[in-house]
């Protein structure tokens, strides 16, 4: 299928704003400190890792679905009510007026 003139024309834009962000990209990334570009370096790589990026001569993944683990019965059941039950203890005043609102309140 052969590109109308304005698909060409809008593909070469995008391909122009690629190219000056990755242009911008270099300059910025020239002027940075050291420490600073190894955690871009860091972020870099969990991008890449996050996303799998690969070339596009990269072998295709073998499945884009992820594994489903099945749980037993066993291993999650349902809160028991009252199981927390003398984890925190709430004051004996807990909904006495506060000392610091005292001149806010009429």
């Amino acid at each position: 299928m052969v590109p109308t003139f304005a698909q060409h024309i809008k593909l070469g834009a995008v391909q122009y704003l690629l190219n000056m962000t990755e242009q911008l990209f270099v300059q910025q990334l020239s002027q940075m400190p050291h420490g600073m570009k190894a955690e871009l370096l860091a972020y870099f790589e969990y991008l890449v890792f996050k996303y799998q990026l690969r070339s596009p001569t990269a072998a295709p993944r073998p499945s884009s679905k992820k594994a489903v683990r099945k749980r037993s019965p066993r291993q999650r059941t349902a809160p028991q009510a009252g199981f927390l039950k003398g984890a925190f203890v709430m004051a004996d005043d807990f909904n006495a007026p506060l000392d610091d609102f005292k001149e806010y309140v009429p």
